[in-house]
């Protein structure tokens, strides 16, 4: 990881040759770009963007081995620590792909609220992520701290 003013770099990668199992290499390389103080307020909004790889191409134990992540982070800088990342991950070979809301914020000293949604697209029959084309789901939890 590399920070250089607003830019944040980051890449992480894997190269792995086990006595049973084929030797394979998987990498994430991305970025995150910050605006401060966004139209004049304390709030933060972050530009994300990443490429998953894996060369064991549709042989991956994961959807994700070329496709893009592409998301948002806004940050309120408030007393409740309030925050959402928001992002999608798009399959480059076949155009399915997965959403997710991220959302929490504290409430008085004790309580955290927080709200995540997830969501497939393009799960065709055949299609890694085809088991959880009817798993799209929104959760909203609630956290007592003591």
């Amino acid at each position: 990881q590399f920070t250089t003013g607003p830019w944040l770099f980051k890449a992480e990668g894997i190269i792995r040759d086990g006595r049973e199992a084929e030797r394979y290499s998987a990498l994430t390389l991305g970025f995150e770009r910050t605006t401060y103080q966004i139209f004049g307020t304390s709030a933060d909004l972050g530009l994300v963007a990443e490429y998953l790889y894996d060369d064991r191409g549709v042989q991956a134990l994961t959807p994700f081995q070329d496709d893009v992540f592409l998301g948002v982070r806004v940050a309120l800088n408030d007393v409740k620590g309030s925050d959402v990342l928001a992002g999608l991950i798009l399959d480059l070979n076949d155009g399915s792909g997965v959403y997710k809301v991220e959302s929490s914020r504290r409430v008085g000293n004790s309580w955290t609220l927080a709200l995540e949604a997830r969501g497939f697209w393009g799960t065709e029959k055949g299609h890694f992520l085809h088991d959880f084309q009817r798993d799209d789901y929104v959760s909203l939890g609630v956290t007592r701290w003591f």
